[in-house]
């Protein structure tokens, strides 16, 4: 305990680890497996609905919406004007989690809402393709080089500071030290990312 005890413990943490131990002890795996199944059946009926779903985690539900017409953006907004708030959505996606706290009303009402949305025509526009970004410099140099914040649009042929994405954690669309090109550009763009930090130029002396 001398090594490896803190002097100033918190004793809220304390004392939520013991509700958590409480819980899980008691009825929590009962709930989950009951959560499950009510996304399971909820996942089927959209299903035949013909929406469109990835990913196979069984307490997340990953809709592909441009296929009914939406975006995941588009899809948000709707369901939060019901009350329904989504974890994460880009133009491609809308991810939903769910929690034992969650009752079968919960379920039913999100169901509703996904139902209201009428079928439009789909949506084809296709993400801009990856490519392979030009390294620069090495990361470790980049993140601590002097850099700016600039808008994206300014940024075509600097060196990215630090990297930016739209939901941490995510997979960065450029890596420290790499080359803001084109290609960057439309990927920003594409995933609404309006700023970058990027290497501070030396300026040129006459």
């Amino acid at each position: 305990m001398r090594l490896f005890a803190s002097t100033s413990p918190s004793y809220l943490i304390l004392q939520s680890l013991d509700y958590v131990n409480l819980e899980l002890a008691g009825s929590f795996p009962r709930r989950l497996e009951e959560t499950i199944t009510l996304l399971d059946s909820l996942k089927a009926s959209l299903k035949a609905q013909g929406w469109h779903m990835a990913g196979d985690e069984p307490m997340k539900l990953t809709l592909c919406p441009k296929a009914r017409g939406y975006t995941g953006l588009q899809l948000a907004q709707r369901l939060e004007k019901q009350g329904i708030v989504a974890e994460f959505a880009d133009p491609d996606t809308l991810v939903l989690m769910f929690s034992p706290v969650l009752g079968r009303q919960d379920f039913r009402r999100l169901q509703n809402a996904l139902g209201s949305c009428p079928p439009l025509p789909p949506i084809l526009e296709k993400p801009p393709a990856l490519f392979r970004p030009r390294p620069l410099l090495r990361p470790r140099n980049a993140i601590l080089a002097p850099s700016e914040s600039l808008p994206v649009a300014a940024c075509l042929g600097r060196i990215l500071a630090a990297p930016s994405v739209s939901c941490p954690p995510a997979v960065p669309i450029l890596v420290c030290g790499e080359e803001i090109d084109e290609h960057a550009l439309s990927l920003f763009d594409y995933y609404g990312l309006t700023r970058c930090n990027v290497i501070r130029q030396t300026p040129k002396v006459y």
